[in-house]
């Protein structure tokens, strides 16, 4: 289906739905999701995991099917950007954190950094916000991490970052072990976090609100005490076990004891929502299969993520003095194929952006 054909069918959907579905007293709470930007012209190995017949349903609407073995998976436009943002505002959204790569971290890594600038070249916006995500791996060479914290800032002195408790712009850290081993040390990425607190604020945007991502609670606690980030996350809180299918509520209940593990550490959290997990696409490429041992989770019910979201919002509200920030992260927007996504696709059209519309519906009269 072409983004004209589908554009207006999810428009009337959302004009359909119910308002003040969530709880009085919640609207401040801050709901984004998790882009990876690896859908670019010419590059992204991704893409081809898409073509099997078997995951087609997967393909997002501006997807297109060249032939039975060739799909071409496209959103390095500002076309498709502005309907993305639109989809994402009109369900309630309010940010995504975007992951950023370092030109120099690998060969075409600057590829991936599309989508923020296309975002930031939409002047509305739509009551959007953005914010970042810095892997260990991909955050380019020590020696040059002066200038990309100068990056880093200048991105977070943006009226559109996403800032916190009082202005503090959020940034995600993830793989972090990755940062320790090209650093050298833990000493050396805690002086490179402090380059980076300083010349924020030099910058004028104050003390950055840094945030440790780990599928362990414990791991993730430990490591932002070392390096005195005050809040904790993950990218993705699917659980361990088995190889094997599971149910969405199996997932839903790995998210929910991910929060309690959190809570238990006594730093600050931002709950996870998981969308989905089903990462079988990428076992196609042999270099992955050890990376993704585990269960799969069949997809949401529609009513299953919306209660879902639904409870991460009154979860953040009910524990406030552990969620200062008031955010909840959703695992993701568009990772197609390793099983995250609220993007409108084939098989799905619309129905997970649904969701999140009906469980945060107070939040589309600021589009009226």
């Amino acid at each position: 289906m072409s983004i004209c054909h589908l554009r207006p069918l999810l428009l009337l959907f959302f004009a359909l739905l119910p308002a003040a579905l969530v709880c009085a007293g919640e609207d401040e709470i801050l709901v984004g999701a998790i882009r990876w930007d690896a859908w670019f012209k010419g590059g992204s190995p991704s893409e081809k995991l898409l073509a099997p017949e078997q995951w087609m349903y997967r393909l997002p609407f501006y997807a297109r099917i060249v032939s039975a073995t060739v799909v071409t998976v496209r959103s390095d436009s500002q076309q498709v950007m502005d309907h993305e943002i639109k989809y994402a505002a009109k369900a309630g959204l309010d940010y995504w954190a975007f992951c950023y790569y370092h030109p120099a971290a690998f060969p075409g890594a600057d590829d991936y950094n599309y989508g923020w600038r296309l975002f930031l070249s939409n002047y509305r916006k739509d009551g959007m916000k953005f914010c970042l995500i810095g892997h260990g791996r991909h955050l380019g060479p020590p020696g040059e991490w002066p200038a990309t914290a100068g990056t880093l800032v200048r991105l977070m002195q943006d009226d559109n970052y996403l800032k916190v408790l009082d202005g503090r712009p959020v940034m995600f850290f993830m793989s972090i072990r990755d940062m320790v081993e090209k650093f050298g040390s833990w000493e050396g990425v805690g002086r490179a976090m402090d380059v980076l607190r300083e010349m924020a604020r030099k910058g004028g945007v104050g003390d950055p609100y840094l945030v440790l991502q780990d599928r362990s609670a414990t791991d993730a606690a430990e490591y932002a005490g070392k390096l005195g980030f005050p809040a904790i996350s993950g990218y993705s809180a699917h659980g361990e076990g088995e190889p094997g299918e599971r149910p969405y509520r199996d997932l839903v209940l790995a998210n929910r004891n991910f929060w309690k593990a959190e809570l238990a550490t006594g730093k600050q959290v931002i709950p996870l929502v998981n969308t989905g997990w089903d990462p079988r696409p990428r076992l196609a490429n042999p270099a992955l299969v050890k990376t993704y041992q585990g269960p799969w989770y069949l997809p949401p019910r529609e009513e299953e993520l919306e209660e879902h979201v639904r409870t991460a919002v009154r979860w953040v509200g009910e524990n406030r003095a552990n969620a200062a920030s008031g955010m909840v992260l959703i695992y993701g927007w568009n990772l197609f194929d390793e099983g995250g996504w609220l993007v409108p696709t084939r098989g799905e059209k619309g129905s997970r952006l649904l969701a999140v519309a009906r469980a945060l519906g107070r939040r589309r009269s600021r589009l009226e």
